[in-house]
């Protein structure tokens, strides 16, 4: 068994409907960050947890950071293709011109 506290444990669950999925289990390690007097504030005003909060936070901003990178990845496909994707478009057009 891995003992290095840096891995992650994965745990296999069946849904109702059997598929099987994978879960992380997260192992939580205790950190020190420094922050704005205001921000701490804001925190403590948005949820009585600040862990958990800048959990969630930081969850979402990774999220989004790898959906712009998703983004940025389609964009350079369909812009390679794009001449092409064009005139199919325009083919499917003129097909629906009305005589």
């Amino acid at each position: 068994m891995n003992t290095d506290k840096n891995v992650l444990p994965f745990v296999h669950l069946r849904s109702n409907s059997g598929a099987a999925r994978e879960y992380s289990c997260l192992v939580r390690v205790r950190t020190s960050i420094t922050l704005p007097a205001d921000l701490l504030d804001r925190v403590d005003g948005a949820d009585s947890n600040r862990s958990a909060f800048l959990e969630r936070a930081a969850v979402a901003y990774l999220a989004r950071l790898e959906r712009a990178g998703q983004d940025r990845s389609d964009i350079a496909i369909i812009n390679r293709h794009a001449r092409r994707l064009n005139r199919d478009a325009r083919e499917t057009l003129e097909y629906q011109i009305l005589p």
